[in-house]
């Protein structure tokens, strides 16, 4: 399952957490989890979610990104480099597909930077930058640990294409200070609030058939109390619940059909998820603005929808929200 500190850091209370935990401890419960992975870690999650019934889900998230960044560089004044910044970038899929997006005379103009807490992933991405020809640079590293390789007020575009919901306390704050001003971030993540109390997180394991099913769950409910919450008012969102768990469930198969284990490529489901409304108040509560003219422009053309974009037709799994740094009038 992974840590409780893992959970939104405003859920704390619930699961009977102190909540004065520092980032920095929740940072190396995730870092255990994709440290040791590789290129075939991202391939689990979307074999998962084809499972599912879904179809590749990190794939939809990464081509919606794309085509947002595509859509951002149209009016952007690029000041001799275009800088873009991949948070978790895995094996590089997200920025190549970035990349294969952005006009063709603006890729000269542009360098990606790919930070990753894996070695081995990144060794991936590298591989893959080179045979595009993409000009790029990895930092090997977590994002809370940017500021020791990038200066602040640099970056044109921070991307966070399934990363940033590692956090328990995302850092809005430091992806800000990141930018330069009029620079945007894009965060395509998957959404759901099963991790925000363990009633639900009960609920989501009685999914789940386990040897000892019955004594964990007892276990659980000891544990934790059974004290009962009910699920969200909006459709939508508790499609997202339903989701979620119908994800966890294709990579519970997966478990059950694999000959061995997976190794340093599994993955937990204890984190960070939270409803997407929290990426909009957290993201304002620092500055950014998810209504500026640049953000109003991609709305009139049909990029995105809303803001946050909604990619499946009735769940709030799967979202994109564009932030800029621009004037808090604005927000």
């Amino acid at each position: 399952m992974g840590s409780p500190v893992r959970t939104p850091d405003y859920a704390r209370r619930a699961w009977g957490l102190p909540t004065s935990i520092k980032e920095e401890e929740v940072v190396k419960f995730y870092s255990a989890e994709w440290e040791g992975g590789n290129e075939g870690q991202l391939a689990i999650v979307s074999k998962a979610a084809k499972k599912a019934g879904f179809g590749d889900n990190p794939a939809l998230l990464r081509q919606k990104t794309a085509e947002v960044v595509r859509s951002i560089v149209r009016d952007y004044p690029i000041k001799g480099e275009l800088l873009i910044l991949d948070v978790g970038a895995g094996p590089g899929l997200s920025a190549l597909t970035i990349w294969k997006e952005l006009p063709t005379d603006i890729r000269p103009k542009s360098r990606f930077l790919l930070l990753d807490p894996s070695r081995a992933s990144l060794e991936a991405a590298e591989k893959v930058m080179k045979e595009n020809r993409v000009n790029y640079e990895v930092i090997c590293d977590v994002d809370i640990h940017v500021g020791r390789h990038l200066k602040e007020g640099i970056v044109d575009i921070l991307v966070g294409v399934a990363s940033v919901h590692h956090h328990s306390a995302i850092p809005f704050d430091l992806y800000y200070r990141i930018l330069t001003p009029g620079g945007i971030a894009v965060f395509a993540d998957w959404h759901n609030s099963i991790w925000e109390h363990p009633w639900r997180v009960y609920r989501f394991l009685e999914a789940f058939d386990w040897p000892v099913k019955e004594a964990g769950l007892r276990e659980w409910l000891e544990s934790y109390g059974g004290v009962c919450v009910i699920e969200p008012t909006d459709p939508a969102d508790r499609q997202a619940n339903e989701d979620i768990t119908s994800f966890w469930l294709g990579y519970h198969q997966i478990l059950k059909e694999s000959e061995t284990d997976l190794g340093p490529n599994s993955i937990w489901p204890l984190e960070g998820h939270r409803p997407v409304v929290r990426y909009v108040e957290e993201m304002k509560e620092v500055g950014f603005s998810v209504g500026s003219p640049g953000i109003k422009r991609m709305l009139e053309q049909g990029v995105i929808t809303g803001n946050p974009h909604q990619l499946l037709p009735n769940s709030r799994l799967l979202m994109v929200t564009v932030g800029e740094k621009t004037k808090k009038e604005e927000i």
